[in-house]
C-alpha cells in the first residue's frame, strides 16, 4: 500500500483502573487506494495519479476516472519536472504509443468562441486547469503553433487538452475526439 506522510493523529484515552490510565496515540495515514496509483509530490501537498487506459471520448474521461475512484477527476500537470514524472507513468501503461492522454483543462471562458491564438486568447490565457488543485500555467508545455483553439460546434460544446506521450508537448482537440488514455487524479484519501 503506498502512503504519503502522516497529516494527523487522534488521541484515545482508556482508563484501566481508578488509579491508572493509558493514552494510546493512534496515526491517521493518507495514501493512494492501492498500488495500481502512484504518489505525486507537490511543493504544499502530495497527490495521487493513475493512467486511465482507453480509447474512450475525451469528454468521458471525467466519468471513467470517477469509476476508477470516486474522488477521482481529470488532473492537471504543475509544472515542467511534474510532465516528465506523469509521461514516465503514462509510458509504463499506454497500449497505444505513442499516446494522446486527457488532462483536466478545458478552454477558458473568454476563449470558448475563439479561434487560433489571438491577443486575448494566448498560449497561458486559452486553458485553465478544471480539477480545483492544479494551479497556474508552468505545466501547459504546448506543441510548436498549439492550442489551435478549434472551432466549437453543436455536438462537441468542449474542447480538451492532452498531452502526446511521445514528444511530451500538449495540444487540444474537440471533445468528441477519442483519447488513447486519461490522467486521473484525486488527493490522498483515510487509510485506516
Amino acid at each position: 500500500m503506498i502512503t504519503v506522510p502522516i497529516l494527523e493523529t487522534t488521541t484515545t484515552t482508556t482508563t484501566t483502573t481508578t488509579t491508572t490510565s493509558t493514552t494510546t496515540t493512534t496515526p491517521i495515514i493518507y495514501g493512494c487506494p492501492d498500488s495500481t496509483w502512484t504518489v505525486i509530490d507537490r511543493t504544499d501537498y502530495s497527490w495521487c495519479a493513475y493512467i486511465l487506459n482507453g480509447p474512450y471520448l475525451m469528454r468521458d474521461y471525467e466519468a471513467e476516472c470517477a469509476n476508477i475512484h470516486a474522488n477521482a477527476v481529470v488532473w492537471g500537470i504543475q509544472d515542467a519536472a511534474e510532465l516528465q514524472t506523469v509521461l514516465t507513468l503514462i509510458r509504463a501503461v499506454e497500449t497505444v504509443s505513442p499516446s494522446k492522454v486527457c488532462l483536466g483543462a478545458l478552454r477558458t471562458s473568454d476563449c470558448d468562441m475563439a479561434y487560433g491564438l489571438t491577443p486575448t486568447c494566448t498560449t497561458l490565457t486559452s486553458y485553465a486547469w478544471e480539477d480545483d488543485h492544479t494551479t497556474g500555467t508552468d505545466g501547459f508545455i504546448w506543441a510548436p503553433g498549439k492550442p489551435e483553439n478549434p472551432f466549437l460546434y453543436s455536438g462537441y460544446p468542449y474542447t480538451y487538452m492532452y498531452v502526446d506521450s511521445g514528444t511530451g508537448e500538449m495540444e487540444d482537440y474537440y471533445s468528441g475526439w477519442d483519447g488513447d488514455a486519461g490522467l486521473c487524479g484525486m488527493l490522498p484519501i483515510q487509510l485506516n
